[in-house]
């Protein structure tokens, strides 16, 4: 059986064969230029090149598997943060957020838009399966 270098790396390890090397899941750098150096390719050749030059770095830093791709940046980072190119989220530098008519400023908003919101809507959702769990209640069959 031919397997890439990584794959084999990954095989010998679970096998626990002397290996030369780390097998790791993945890694998400954002800033190009540590992209491109992982890569071993020249600064600048990510943005002309993303496909190539990710998937180059996740080689050469032993990812063995990789289930999230990002090569192309979802977030803008640039070669010096945050370029702002695509309109700004509540991820991605925004200014003021509102959720559902709740002001999302603080980490007592988040809950507060949790209990009012979040909560009931996964609560009428998970009705749909069968009754919730109620505490001093017994689960499963009722006994005479």
């Amino acid at each position: 059986m031919n397997l890439t270098e990584n794959a084999q790396l990954a095989l010998d390890t679970i096998l626990q064969k002397p290996t030369k090397g780390i097998p790791s899941w993945l890694i998400h750098p954002m800033e190009h230029r540590i992209i491109d150096r992982l890569a071993g390719v020249p600064e600048g050749s990510y943005v002309k090149n993303p496909d190539e030059v990710y998937l180059k770095m996740q080689r050469n830093v032993g990812t063995c598997l990789l289930d999230q791709y990002l090569a192309t940046n979802p977030l803008d980072i640039g070669a010096h943060g945050y370029d702002g190119k695509r309109p700004k989220t509540a991820t991605t530098g925004l200014e003021h957020i509102v959720l559902d008519g709740i002001v999302i400023d603080s980490p007592e908003a988040v809950v507060e838009h949790m209990g009012k919101v979040s909560f009931p809507k996964a609560e009428k959702i998970s009705r749909r399966f069968g009754p919730i769990y109620q505490p001093g209640r017994q689960p499963g069959p009722r006994r005479s």
